[in-house]
């Protein structure tokens, strides 16, 4: 299906079985480890180590969604229990990338579930002191926070929600407008928005603040 050619049927008659070429380790073959011979399994001989003891197929809710790691939009289906993402695949039905997924797109989203995500917008203690958000006074340490091992974001961010966030970036971006003009902003996109967000935010950049000090990662 990818061109890896690294499966095959090997032997004769009753000795038949799927296997590498000559029957060699995995690691010694052409595979890319894409999980693309697990999905198209039609047996489940073959199944993600992390489905392994997590109950049966018809037990587990599906969501489709629009994989995040690039701007291609490939659709992407994950396999959930009790809130947990087991394993991901490519979406059945019509797509940009029909059941097939890059390696990041079906094995690397061990990150939604990640005890130091961020599920919230976080402000600075001094700024949440400062807007009676906090009662607790705290100042900026003169301590790098790059030369700190493993940090806690809570040590020096409270949560908040996503209007006072909104509005609070509105108020610092009509300040530094004014104060500055607008050439004091300069927007970088990414190269895992679609093509629709990375349009919206040049507007956004031009249109709003007005400016051109734009750039894209995927040009760096």
């Amino acid at each position: 299906m990818i061109g890896a050619n690294a499966i095959e049927v090997v032997g004769r008659g009753f000795t038949s079985h799927v296997a590498t070429p000559f029957d060699g380790p995995m690691i010694d073959s052409s595979c890319v480890f894409c999980g693309t011979c697990v999905q198209v399994c039609p047996t489940a001989a073959l199944l993600p180590v992390a489905r392994l003891g997590k109950g049966r197929e018809w037990e587990l809710k599906r969501t489709k969604t629009t994989c995040g790691y690039c701007g291609v939009g490939c659709q992407v289906s994950y396999a959930q229990k009790n809130g947990e993402i087991l394993y991901a695949e490519g979406a059945p039905g019509p797509s940009v990338n029909g059941e097939t997924l890059c390696t990041k797109g079906r094995f690397g989203w061990d990150f939604a579930s990640h005890k130091d995500r961020l599920t919230s917008p976080m402000l600075r203690r001094d700024l949440a002191y400062e807007m009676g958000i906090t009662d607790e006074p705290w100042e900026l340490s003169d301590k790098s926070p790059l030369a700190v091992r493993k940090p806690d974001v809570n040590d020096s961010f409270v949560p908040i929600d996503w209007d006072t966030a909104l509005n609070l970036v509105g108020e610092k971006f009509a300040e530094t407008a004014k104060a500055h003009g607008p050439d004091a902003f300069m927007g970088l996109s990414s190269a895992r928005c679609t093509n629709e967000d990375n349009y919206i935010f040049q507007k956004f950049m031009r249109a709003a603040l007005g400016t051109n000090n734009l750039d894209h990662c995927a040009r760096l």
